[in-house]
């Protein structure tokens, strides 16, 4: 039940949009556009969604509440500059604007330099500004300069569809099945296990760290055709949960913009917007 039109928030292209709806009509998820939930009631062991505007109540086993992004109500109380939503102010370095000596980053940070419109509110951002907030309030100290938070430009969105297979999002693409998954749960796995004690440092694979190192500008190894590598990418298989070839293309991609700019140029669509 969504209060907008599509399933999908803006940001996301046609194509994207277009294979969600499919994999939900495929699966027999049902999407409830244009309606707004009033709220939630218990009738004896039934749980109920109340909808605005009169429409018939939905009974259901489980709520899951997905309202996005706001700002904390404290903040309009402070001194700290807000943005038209509310959200804190900060520079690149993630200081607060005209206030140095205090910081901010992730969902309650809105970045000057790029009118708050930039990153999304997502945890991607705020994992990757972590480290360089933690940096640049030791160098505040110790009056070294502060290094500049350069947000990464795209990255992989998931919905998981509760049966194994995934829609992943990237650069326009619309990625459907196990394989999918399967790659989000490896750069999720491997970007925690870089948290560990007993590992040196994060993870080298671009698809995990979002850099690029000097391992991959050193890689010799030669990726397939845009063509070909453009239909692996949008093979909509929900059966074959490997996903080591579509990994390896996603990698050269991230490292190499003049092939990833090929791949997304060459022609070819997802079965599922052919559905």
């Amino acid at each position: 039940i969504d209060s907008h039109d599509k399933p999908l928030p803006q940001g996301y292209g046609k194509r994207v949009v277009r294979a969600l709806e499919n994999g939900c009509r495929k699966r027999n998820i049902k999407f409830i556009a244009n309606t707004r939930v009033s709220g939630v009631e218990q009738v004896d062991d039934n749980l109920w969604i109340v909808m605005e505007g009169g429409a018939e109540p939905i009974t259901v086993d489980m709520v899951v509440l997905a309202t996005g992004a706001a700002s904390h109500p404290w903040l309009q109380s402070t001194n700290l500059p807000l943005d038209g939503k509310g959200f804190i102010q900060v520079e690149d370095t993630l200081q607060v604007k005209d206030t140095p000596n205090v910081f901010a980053a992730g969902d309650c940070a809105s970045m000057v330099a790029h009118d708050g419109a930039f990153p999304p509110k997502a945890g991607v951002y705020a994992v990757r500004a972590g480290p360089l907030l933690s940096t640049n309030m030791a160098h505040l100290l110790q009056d070294r300069p502060l290094e500049e938070f350069h947000p990464q430009k795209d990255f992989l969105s998931l919905i998981g569809y509760g049966d194994g297979t995934a829609l992943g999002s990237k650069w326009g693409l619309a990625m459907q099945g196990k394989w999918v998954w399967r790659l989000k749960d490896y750069i999720d796995t491997t970007w925690m296990k870089s948290f560990d004690a007993q590992v040196d440092g994060e993870s080298d694979d671009p698809l995990v760290s979002g850099k690029l190192h000097p391992a991959d500008e050193g890689s010799t190894d030669p990726p397939p055709s845009p063509e070909t590598a453009k239909a692996c990418l949008l093979s909509n298989d929900d059966e074959n949960d490997g996903f080591e070839a579509q990994k390896a293309l996603l990698r050269h991609m991230t490292v190499d913009e003049g092939y990833r700019t090929q791949v997304l140029d060459a022609p070819g669509e997802s079965k599922a917007d052919l559905v």
